[in-house]
């Protein structure tokens, strides 16, 4: 039994048929499409071939002490769950006949995104293939290394964390910080591509001088925020490309957007780390050894034993930059007045939870990757969980709109939960002041609670009539 990837059609394949074309020529065209998306099919990789990839990758020295195959694999596919070497998998799951060691279970169970999760009592590395963001066989093991890797940390460097309460507050508008950030990120790639011994040292001093310039525009937090992500991200990204080849992730043409900071933190982890192979042969075990330790700072370190001088500052290098900067924040920021007005408008079915004032709804799940922020407002794109007691609600791949009641934007309590693009009717079930709600990824139930239709909104009411 093998289940390949999912496979998504693109009108791009089939372009050029036009009305007028003789009809053997369109059906012509329209069989070698599908013969293009059947061999597509074909050569997409199962997940038993991405579980034998990460075992292969495995048997490499990829970090002091870490052995990727000490950790379970859960991947799903879109339709099942698959574990892999899991000792005492949940009863959801049955031994495959003909695979031994390999447990199936039927949906998501509780595989929402790439990241670790205790799965029966154990840490596992958990992975959703077919999504689009990488195919091949390699790049599918290494994911599964990336995040076995997460495993590792949180079982030996557990002071290796990073704190997502400060990435709500990251000043991301700071176009000053973002200019400085777009030139320190073209000194890391200089760094990583120059042979020469005195070019990449003189990069990496520039990279170095930037980022201390940037850090002085910043609040404590939001320098510490990249340095612990990159420490976590960064060096799950290392081992993960050190798994294909020791190559660094692309860096996207214009660098990336304002608000993706973390996203840049991956990259710029994994440069610094490459940048400290260059410059130590042991500065992994001293990152073992002393866990306050960060990537940047040690190689700083390593690099002042040469004394290097800092490189002159180019302003016109800044100046265009920061130009740049301005109209990139501009349409962001935009683009983001955009998404709460799709979100406002959208005709679809909602579900509108207004928290008790003395009992605010905490956030215990969001995904840093896809959201926007606005003031007091996070508009969640793909995930989002919240609760207070027996009150909960999670939303999968669905829009939901978090309203802070404190002073932060997440997490210091929610005083209202709007959840939109609800595709069909919510089964909604009341036994006196208990309400639950439930469709296709989204689930929630209120305890002590007041309900009321209107079209095609559901509002709920905590705390009293």
């Amino acid at each position: 039994m093998t289940t390949p990837l999912s496979y998504s059609f693109s009108p791009a394949l089939c372009n050029g048929l036009k009305r007028d074309v003789p009809y053997a020529t369109t059906m012509f065209h329209a069989a070698l499409c599908l013969l293009t998306m059947a061999s597509a099919l074909q050569s997409q990789p199962t997940v038993f071939d991405v579980n034998k990839e990460f075992e292969r990758m495995s048997a490499k020295s990829l970090w002091p002490g870490f052995k990727a195959t000490n950790y379970p694999l859960a991947i799903f596919d879109g339709k099942n769950t698959y574990l892999f070497r899991h000792p005492s998998p949940p009863k959801e799951f049955k031994e495959m006949d003909d695979r031994r060691g390999v447990y199936v279970a039927e949906g998501r169970q509780g595989v929402y995104s790439n990241t670790h999760a205790q799965i029966g009592g154990k840490l596992t590395a958990t992975a959703i293939i077919g999504s689009g963001q990488r195919s091949s066989l390699a790049q599918l093991g290494a994911l599964m290394i990336h995040e076995a890797f997460h495993c590792h940390q949180q079982d030996h460097l557990q002071t290796w964390k990073s704190n997502e309460v400060f990435l709500l507050t990251y000043p991301f508008e700071n176009t000053e910080n973002l200019a400085l950030r777009r030139l320190e990120t073209a000194a890391l790639v200089r760094a990583l591509t120059t042979k020469d011994d005195a070019g990449f040292r003189k990069a990496v001093k520039e990279a170095q001088s930037l980022r201390e310039r940037r850090y002085k525009l910043l609040g404590e937090n939001d320098a510490k925020y990249e340095r612990s992500v990159e420490i976590v991200e960064g060096t799950a990204q290392y081992v993960e490309y050190r798994a294909m080849g020791n190559e660094f992730k692309p860096v996207p043409e214009g660098e990336w957007p304002p608000n993706e900071i973390r996203q840049r933190c991956y990259f710029s982890g994994q440069a610094w780390a490459m940048i400290l192979d260059r410059l130590s042969k042991t500065w992994k075990d001293e990152m073992i050894e002393r866990e306050e330790l960060r990537l940047d700072t040690l190689a700083v370190q390593k690099l002042k034993a040469n004394s290097e001088a800092t490189p002159a500052f180019d302003s016109l290098a800044y100046d265009r930059e920061l130009n740049d900067a301005k109209v990139d924040v501009a349409d962001y920021l935009e683009f983001v007045k955009g998404q709460f007005g799709y979100f406002k408008e959208n005709p679809d079915w909602r579900v509108v939870v207004e928290a008790d004032p003395k009992k605010p709804m905490n956030c215990q799940g969001f995904d840093p990757w896809n959201y926007f922020r606005d003031g007091k407002q996070v508009l969640h794109i793909r995930y989002f969980k919240a609760g207070e007691g027996e009150n909960t609600l999670e939303s999968i791949n669905h829009r939901a709109l978090s309203t802070a009641s404190g002073g932060h934007p997440l997490f210091a309590g929610l005083s209202r939960i709007e959840v939109c693009d609800l595709k069909t009717e919510p089964k909604v079930t009341q036994e006196g002041s208990t309400v639950a709600i439930e469709t296709d990824g989204f689930k929630a139930k209120f305890v002590g609670a007041t309900m009321a239709r209107d079209g095609k909104v559901i509002s709920i009411k905590l705390g009293g009539s």
